[in-house]
């Protein structure tokens, strides 16, 4: 019984789903903040990519795209060759 009140799934649940555009809103301020190093630049476009679904990868590639196709763009075609194998 109180297992079930501590653990009980619902608001604050430790294992409640995050909102679909929180991992997107996630990537569109961290990917910015790491743009100065290609190398962390890269491992959080790495780890971005594998906590979306993947008609969340759509968008965010074309975000990507746009915001970071002139300085990164062996890095964004590696990233999203990498997810879509």
């Amino acid at each position: 019984m109180l297992l079930n009140i501590l653990f009980s799934p619902g608001e604050g649940y430790i294992h409640e789903v995050q909102k679909p555009e929180a991992m997107m809103e996630y990537a569109k301020v961290i990917l910015p903040k790491v743009s100065f190093s290609k190398f962390l630049f890269r491992k959080e476009l790495l780890k971005c990519i594998g906590w979306m679904k993947p008609t969340e990868r759509v968008e965010l590639k074309l975000w990507c795209l746009s915001n970071f196709r002139n300085e990164f763009p062996d890095v964004l075609e590696e990233a999203f060759a990498i997810q879509a194998a």
